[in-house]
């Protein structure tokens, strides 16, 4: 008992001899991961960057370009329109192509009449020798802004283009939504959406976007704000961490590594057209289809969408997105299913 007394009272006044560390062959604990240990946690609240050579976890969607659709123009209808040349992510029901879109799988085409409004627009840039074009291969790889320099392996240099307004639709049905943005394999933004390029803008210029993100990706003194910058970057979601042991990330988080990202919010469609294979079926205009993801600046999700958040979702208040993807991304089947998780990933395409 004395014995014990007096080693309590050693170790309280600081007196007791600490133990040797064991050497390090004779350690049993996994030893951390090496990124992590090489690089302090940040301070709370920090957008620190992750450890080099990190990426985001890429996530696989399948992705198709609009081979049909309004031409992509400059001096096109002012609202933001769904138009050819885009590239859809979308989840479908036993991998049927929505609305007879091509797969963004590399293929070859010809150059003839009925592909030459598409060829026209991308030409032979993803590969291809006149007469035959390719188109962009994203299988096992992700879009990266393009900027006309080389690029990493696995990406894929696209247009990122952001809507500048909101189109409204009756009765909650999901239409274009300002803030929203779509890899195009154009080379300048169509009429109603603009270049992800950094660029400052006022209220004044871009009154929705001003509303929607205001100064989340950069701003300047005397009230202009920053466009995302994905000239030489990827979407990543937001609401992830970067890994174990980093902070969450937000709307406009800029992350090095790998990979140059910008986080986004990734949404579905839940409430929109069907996404039916029927002949001389096209990619509707403004209307979001069902299965749909895009990304998005803003935080909520607008009329018509979800967040890609993993949360679970009523059976019964979302009967098509349920219908289309069942317990896919979790849920019980019963009451409750869930949309898929993009926060911290980005999308790939089917690999080959």
């Amino acid at each position: 008992m004395l014995k014990r007394l007096i080693a309590w009272l050693s170790r309280l006044l600081g007196l007791a001899r600490k133990p040797a560390r064991p050497p390090a062959a004779a350690t049993t604990a996994a030893a951390p991961r090496p990124e992590m240990a090489a690089t302090p946690a940040p301070a709370l609240g920090a957008a620190a960057p992750p450890p080099e050579g990190t990426q985001p976890v890429p996530f696989v969607i399948p992705c198709y370009i609009a081979p049909t659709g309004e031409y992509p123009t400059p001096e096109g209808p002012s609202t933001p329109m769904f138009t050819l040349a885009m590239i859809h992510a979308a989840v479908s029901q036993g991998g049927e192509t929505p609305f007879n879109a091509l797969p963004a799988d590399g293929r070859l085409l010809t150059a003839d009449q009925a592909n030459a409004a598409l060829y026209s627009i991308i030409l032979n840039q993803f590969g291809g020798e006149v007469p035959s074009f390719a188109l962009p291969d994203l299988r096992g790889r992700t879009v990266i802004g393009s900027t006309g320099v080389a690029t990493p392996a696995n990406t894929v240099p696209m247009l990122w283009v952001m809507a500048l307004e909101s189109v409204p639709l009756f009765d909650q049905a999901a239409g274009i939504a300002a803030g929203m943005v779509m890899p195009f394999a154009g080379t300048a933004a169509p009429s109603g959406w603009v270049a992800c390029d950094g660029s400052l803008f006022t209220q004044a210029q871009y009154p929705a976007l001003f509303a929607l993100f205001g100064n989340s990706f950069g701003w300047l003194p005397g009230g202009q704000v920053a466009l995302p910058r994905l000239t030489d970057g990827v979407v990543m979601g937001a609401g992830g961490p970067y890994g174990p042991g980093w902070p969450v990330t937000k709307v406009g988080t800029m992350v090095g590594g790998a990979l140059q990202c910008v986080c986004l919010t990734y949404l579905i469609c839940w409430n929109g057209m069907w996404p039916n294979a029927s002949p001389n079926s096209t990619i509707p205009l403004q209307q979001g289809f069902v299965g749909q993801i895009v990304a998005y600046a803003g935080t909520e999700a607008p009329q018509g969408w979800v967040l890609c958040d993993g949360a679970a979702l009523a059976i019964e208040t979302y009967p098509a997105l349920f219908m289309l993807i069942g317990t896919t991304y979790g849920g019980d089947g019963i009451s409750t299913f869930a949309p898929p998780d993009l926060r911290g990933k980005m999308i790939v395409g089917p690999a080959r």
